[in-house]
C-alpha cells in the first residue's frame, strides 16, 4: 500500500484485523507501551499445488519503535507460526530494492533474493524494484 492508501486504515481497523485472522491469513502485531506499533501477516493460497509455500506479507513497523527489535521479533512470530502448518516448505516474501534495512533483516533469518523484478511500484513518477526472497524450510 502506498502511505496515502495506509494512512486511510484505522489502527483500530488493523488492530481488528489482527484479532479475527483466518487460518489462511493470520497476522502478528507488535505492541509498545499497549500501543500497535507493528504488523506482519501470513498468507496461504492453500491451493494443492503450491500449498507448501506461505507468503509473508505486510511488515511493518512504526518509525518510532524501528530499532527495539520489534522487526525482528515480528518476524520470528510469522517463522515459528509457518513451520507449526502442516506442508509448509516454503517461505516467500518481496521487499523494495534499496530497503537494506528490511533485506538484512529477512537474510538474518535466512532468507535470499532469487529474483528482481524491475519497475514493479511507481511512485510520484519513478520506479522501484522488487526483490524476491525465499527461505526454505526444510532441505
Amino acid at each position: 500500500m502506498s502511505v496515502e492508501e495506509q494512512q486511510a486504515v484505522s489502527v483500530e481497523q488493523i488492530a481488528m484485523d489482527i484479532r479475527h485472522s483466518w487460518p489462511d491469513k493470520p497476522r502478528f502485531g507488535a505492541f509498545l507501551d499497549g500501543q500497535l506499533t507493528g504488523i506482519v501477516g501470513l498468507y496461504r493460497q492453500g491451493r494443492i499445488k503450491s500449498n507448501h509455500r506461505i507468503y509473508l506479507v505486510g511488515m511493518y513497523v512504526a518509525p518510532e519503535a524501528r530499532g527495539h527489535g520489534a522487526g525482528r521479533a515480528l518476524v520470528k512470530t510469522a517463522l515459528d507460526h509457518a513451520r507449526s502448518l502442516s506442508g509448509v516448505e516454503h517461505v516467500h516474501l518481496s521487499v523494495t530494492a534499496g530497503n537494506e534495512t528490511a533485506r538484512k533483516l529477512y537474510e538474518s533469518f535466512g532468507f535470499r533474493v532469487w529474483g528482481i523484478e524491475p519497475d514493479y511500484l511507481k511512485i510520484d513518477g519513478r520506479y522501484y524494484a522488487m526483490e524476491w526472497m525465499l527461505l526454505r524450510l526444510v532441505p
